[in-house]
């Protein structure tokens, strides 16, 4: 999805989904974090596509296949598995 597209409104996954939300999302995963800081983005979705229709999965530097996401021990095993921090950093 090129600049024009997202000026213009134009979403490829269909009219009900709201383009400003698409627009929030790649403003603030375009944007480079404060110097000295580091920024952890976890996404889960169920289809790839649709993160590749919409032109944000190349605002990820990983993508790492997990199983369903449902409790603090699940989103740990990410962290570890992403090496977003090391295994102090994670409580």
């Amino acid at each position: 999805m090129n600049d024009l597209e997202h000026l213009m409104g134009y979403s490829p996954i269909g009219p009900r989904y709201q383009s400003i939300v698409l627009d929030a999302m790649y403003s603030l995963l375009s944007a480079s974090p404060p110097p000295g800081r580091k920024l952890l983005v976890i996404c889960t979705s169920k289809r790839r596509s649709v993160l590749e229709e919409l032109g944000l999965l190349s605002a990820f530097t990983a993508v790492i296949r997990v199983p369903y996401i449902a409790h603090v021990e699940d989103v740990r095993l990410v962290l570890e598995e992403s090496q977003a921090m090391s295994p102090d950093e994670v409580c």
